[in-house]
């Protein structure tokens, strides 16, 4: 018998007094009253122990990649856009070659790409420290993939130059339509805001590593270039008639 239990026992004798049931009931009643909140008490600890571990990403991972990002949820996005930073012993060769093998990918109907690394003058890091790439993808439906499964695919592709499962590492997000011209600007350096001042004060290395490298400004399919550009007119043409009003 547990300390608790003698415990309980000790402060509820008195309720006992003066009933007629037999002691051995009385403990047995008590017993189950005991076992069935000692049981309540642990389901309560577990339930928060689970909860902690799915929000540090412990379990059920791909599950919980599923219901954060909601992908799939919303099943007419078909861009994504996708951050992968590789292990510090992967060369911008290595990864050259698993981006162009993925692009190829028969879920992949059009893409536009970009390799960067961190330096600046400002922040001291050695020009091509920090390689990483920026990728957006548009889905090609007549592949029937999910962008659940995209996701799962991707995670894949790049497991062995990097920790894919870590979202941090290999960030990958559902992206709306209206938000191609952002990421598009992103890539190609265009009209970038005060929020990408870091990405400003790199150019310089940028350019110079890329050309050491012979690697070009970025890479893009042919259809989503001119996606791009008949955005940039669409705009172009909301914003004179905006004018001319």
């Amino acid at each position: 018998m547990s300390k608790t239990f003698k415990f309980v026992l000790s402060k509820t004798q008195r309720l006992n007094e003066g009933n007629s049931l037999t002691e051995e009931v009385k403990k047995c009643k008590l017993h189950e009253v005991y076992e069935a909140e000692k049981l309540q008490f642990i389901k309560t600890k577990f339930r928060e122990l689970i909860k902690k571990e799915w929000n540090e990403g412990l379990i059920y991972k791909d599950f919980k990649d599923f219901y954060d990002e909601e992908i799939g949820k919303n099943d007419n996005t078909n861009y994504f856009w996708i951050t992968i930073n590789p292990k510090n012993n992967i060369t911008i060769k290595e990864l050259q070659k698993e981006i162009e093998r993925y692009v190829k990918r028969t879920f992949i109907k059009s893409y536009i790409y970009v390799y960067e690394q961190r330096a600046s003058k400002e922040n001291g890091k050695d020009m091509g420290e920090g390689l990483h790439s920026h990728l957006l993808i548009e889905r090609d439906m007549s592949a029937n993939v999910s962008p659940y499964d995209i996701q799962k695919r991707t995670r894949v592709a790049f497991k062995n130059i990097c920790d894919s499962q870590n979202k941090s590492i290999l960030h990958f997000k559902q992206m709306p339509e209206e938000y191609i011209i952002d990421k598009f600007n992103y890539i190609t350096n265009k009209n970038l805001d005060e929020e990408h001042i870091d990405k400003k004060q790199k150019q310089e290395y940028d350019k110079k590593w890329r050309e050491e490298n012979l690697i070009k400004s970025y890479y893009a399919s042919n259809n989503l270039e001119k996606k791009y550009q008949s955005y940039i007119n669409g705009e172009e043409e909301i914003q004179q008639q905006k004018e001319n009003d």
